[in-house]
């Protein structure tokens, strides 16, 4: 039976207009469309480095970290509002100088819990007078309730009927005064609750036949299906890609009638928890946007696009990144762009094209060693419109090498518009040819191909090819699909082979192509082909053995470690005697066998040269070899295309901001953040000392040189403040800020002539750029 407690009904009553979201992040993932980003949040803090503002001690004020996988939330004034975990299970405030408002109560000094059990939901922000938060766990009835944002006072507690295992609710979503209510697993269905906020009194509910559960956030197309009908979306895991079972729910939440119903599921990848982003923005989607989930890459996809009203899928993409299970995933201000989060420093980049198509890249940030982005993250504009990715990742493993400070948990704000990518393919191959003679002046060929005359797409099948692929099933998610025909990049006209594996490195993965053809016995074997590559930065390893994979007989290895490629083998490890590779551009490589010794066919001659287009070439004298390999033929051509992890600073993106939170466990060890609130500060709660983080800047953004009084313009409103800082030092500047503090750096407010410091001879420079309205630029 239905429980629903009225505590305060002056109070309940007192919101008279429509109640949503508070800007600019009053819910978990910032709004009820799950974008995880804001344009409202300034980012002078994580542009400007992390220190840390101040810490509360959580234990000593008698709560707890948030709760589960529970993400901060804030009011417009920048308040900090916490659902702690067992044992106090509340609803916390604090203040953005660390100070706790209250804690959730009965109005007579008696703290109030929500649940018996530990919970994964999230508390809701409203724009009128209360939060909201629910509670859930060990078999008793989930429930829901509100809390006065200026008291803390909790105004109505109203029990679901549905029995809730710990984190089995997702967040709900709050919607023109209606809280949108996913029920725990029941029954194998779910009870699905339309709740109004003022009272809550729950208005209807229905069962909605879901048979999975899990924990995350519900995400709102409102109006989706016409006016008053809207979309809710969940995604949950059902084990397997392929069991007929889907993944990825709409419910259609039809407030004319009063009812819930499952519109649509599809099959989708594996999850953690649900987060679901609805783009009502998407390139070419007739109005209706378009439903992303970022997931697992364990079965099925790691991206997927859909039809909102119908569920047809609309585009996939699949990568080893890895990203996930911590979920941080934000869609980017130009409504194509997704940016989600995996380990050691790795954020990928989804790209929707508006044509069915999803595209991929990878940035690398920071350290190889940093462990996965943490389960929030969020996305900030700056004024010149690039996009900071505000996250955190969690310490690496604690036996992991190096042990020590470097390997724990970071607080960060990455730069995702300016990033080099890391991604590092494709390879694009053509005109391969094998010859054989008595030696290099007498040579016939005995296999060539161009790939002219074939069907672009799978090369696999066509004139003989096969493809070459780790791993071979289709049904596994790294798997990079078959070679491809496609057009040269360089001359539309040229047909080609391109190959690339995914992503750049996790589970070991190539993208690879095989032809065979009859044994050379001749003294003198001569392979060649044609290579195109953008980047350096993965492996390639042609081998010419009697089938796929096989590298019992000769083969060499371009390495990204050295941005060369090798006679044989690892011929020398310091690169000495390979030769360096070239990107943008068509390369000739040419390896020469010559068979020396008929009585000990190990001994031969290896050579190895790169032409370039231009006609230079480059090369050694031959190597002997001794026993690298023990045949006498050439038996095949085969090459994979093996995605690495970054190596080297080629493709290493620092991050903007980073601060060490000294946390070294490798589980869920940073908590509620790191999220960036509204005045700026980033805030995150560590596990290991259950205390509360505000970060913030290392010092004051730079400002406009000559803009004295760090209000953005240079006008006659900054002689005052300069005259200050020329004739009294930064202590008189500063003393004329609110506070005693400048907003903005005295040396770049103020040195205009760029000599290291501020003086009389600053004025001239000062009286140009105040007289001509523009900042100056010292050189």
């Amino acid at each position: 039976m239905r429980k629903f407690v009225l505590l305060t009904v002056a109070c309940a009553a007192s919101t008279a207009f429509a109640d949503n979201v508070m800007a600019p992040w009053g819910a978990v993932n910032g709004d009820i469309q799950g974008r995880s980003r804001s344009a409202t949040i300034p980012t002078n803090i994580v542009d400007n480095g992390f220190v840390e503002a101040w810490s509360a001690d959580l234990g000593a004020l008698g709560l707890n970290r948030p709760a589960g996988l529970s993400s901060f939330v804030y009011d417009a004034a920048g308040n900090i509002y916490i659902r702690t975990s067992t044992p106090s299970n509340t609803l916390a405030k604090f203040d953005t100088d660390g100070n706790l408002l209250w804690t959730a109560n009965d109005g007579a000094d008696n703290q109030i819990s929500f649940g018996p059990g530990f919970t994964c939901t999230s508390p809701i922000v409203g724009d009128g007078d209360f939060a909201y938060v629910m509670g859930e766990g060990d078999g008793a009835p989930a429930e829901i309730a509100a809390v006065r944002k200026d008291t803390g006072l909790v105004v109505w507690v109203s029990a679901l009927d549905d029995p809730a295992a710990s984190c089995n609710n997702p967040t709900p979503v709050l919607y023109e005064s209606k809280l949108y209510v996913l029920g725990g697993l029941n029954g194998g269905a779910h009870t699905f609750y339309q709740i109004d906020s003022a009272t809550g009194n729950i208005d209807w509910s229905s069962s909605v036949a879901i048979t999975l559960s899990d924990d995350g956030n519900l995400t709102m197309a409102p109006d989706l299906f016409g006016a008053g009908i809207h979309g809710v979306f969940c995604n949950f895991d059902s084990g397997a890609g392929d069991d007929g079972v889907g993944e990825v729910y709409c419910i259609r939440a039809d407030t004319n009638t009063d009812t819930a119903t499952l519109e649509w599921s599809a099959d989708g990848g594996k999850i953690a928890r649900s987060h679901v982003i609805y783009n009502p923005d998407a390139p070419n989607s007739a109005g209706a946007g378009r439903i992303y989930t970022h997931t697992w890459a364990d079965y099925g996809a790691s991206f997927y696009a859909y039809n909102p009203i119908t569920g047809a899928p609309e585009g996939t993409a699949t990568s080893n990144l890895g990203q996930g299970f911590y979920d941080v995933g934000c869609l980017g201000f130009n409504n194509t762009d997704i940016f989600v989060g995996a380990a050691g420093g790795l954020v990928g980049k989804y790209t929707d094209n508006g044509d069915g198509t999803i595209s991929f890249v990878t940035f690398a940030f920071g350290e190889t060693w940093w462990g996965e982005f943490r389960l929030h993250g969020q996305l900030l504009n700056r004024d010149n419109g690039d996009m900071l990715l505000v996250a955190g990742t969690r310490s690496s493993p604690i036996d992991q090498e190096p042990v020590g400070e470097e390997l724990a948990a970071r607080a960060v704000s990455l730069d995702v518009s300016n990033a080099v990518i890391a991604e590092d393919g494709p390879i694009w191959i053509d005109n391969l040819t094998v010859m054989e003679g008595p030696d290099t002046n007498n040579l016939t060929t005995i296999f060539s191909e161009n790939f002219e005359g074939m069907t672009l797409g799978d090369l696999t099948g066509q004139n003989g090819w096969e493809e070459d692929n780790e791993p071979a099933d289709s049904l596994d998610p790294r798997y990079p699909g078959a070679p491809q025909v496609v057009l040269d990049p360089e001359d539309p006209d040229n047909q080609v082979m391109r190959l690339d594996a995914l992503g750049n490195g996790g589970d070991p993965n190539w993208n690879g192509a095989f032809h065979d053809f009859p044994d050379s016995t001749a003294d003198t074997v001569v392979i060649q082909w044609s290579q195109f590559r953008e980047t350096l930065q993965d492996n390639v390893w042609p081998y010419f053995g009697g089938g796929i994979n096989n590298f019992d007989e000769g083969w060499t290895l371009e390495w990204d470690a050295t941005l060369a490629i090798f006679p044989y083998h690892f011929a020398n490890p310091t690169g000495n005697e390979a030769l360096a590779l070239d990107t943008g551009l068509w390369q000739r490589v040419t390896i020469t066998y010559e068979f020396i010794n008929d009585l000990d066919p190990s001994f031969r001659l290896v050579t190895v040269t790169v032409a370039d287009s231009n006609g230079s070439v480059t090369g050694f004298p031959a190597l002997q070899t001794d026993g690298f390999n023990a045949t006498d033929a050439i038996r095949g051509w085969g090459v994979q295309y093996e995605g690495t992890p970054p190596v080297g600073v080629e493709f290493s993106n620092p991050a903007v901001s980073e601060y060490d939170s000294g946390e070294l466990d490798p589980n869920f060890n940073l908590r509620g953040g790191v999220m960036a609130g509204p005045d700026g500060k980033v805030y995150y709660a560590r596990v290991g000392n259950n205390t509360l983080y505000a970060l913030g800047a290392d010092g004051p953004p730079c400002g406009d040189c000559a803009d004295s009084n760090c209000d953005g313009s240079v006008t006659v409103g900054d002689i005052n403040f300069f005259v200050a800082a020329v004739t009294g030092g930064e202590a008189a500047w500063n003393a004329l800020f609110p506070g005693g503090s400048a907003p903005c750096d005295y040396l770049c407010a103020n040195d205009t002539n760029a000599s290291g410091d501020v003086s009389v001879g600053d004025i001239n420079d000062f009286v140009t750029a105040v007289t001509s309205g523009s900042p100056c630029a010292p050189e």
